[in-house]
């Protein structure tokens, strides 16, 4: 997983381990101890993880309110 992240941008071992940890107490990624190294599997599927990141944006910069992220939406120019 680790080189899959690093192929864009080069990350730390300890942000990646961080966002795992973030992942995995929120249920969207499960992991198992394999020796001396743990090893990571999705939990959830790519849509419902969008479904999730959509609602942490609503919640957390629209009040909670999906029409207030619709009407924001429709007044943005694209830049």
């Amino acid at each position: 997983m680790q080189t899959a992240l690093f192929e864009n941008r080069e990350l730390k071992y300890t942000t990646v381990m961080t966002v795992l940890g973030r992942l995995t107490r929120r249920g969207a990624v499960s992991r198992r101890k394999d020796g001396r190294s743990f090893v990571y599997a999705p939990e959830l599927s790519e849509d419902a993880l969008r479904k999730l990141a959509v609602q942490e944006v609503v919640d957390r910069y629209f009040g909670g309110s999906k029409p207030q992220l619709m009407k924001f939406m429709a007044t943005r120019e694209d830049e």
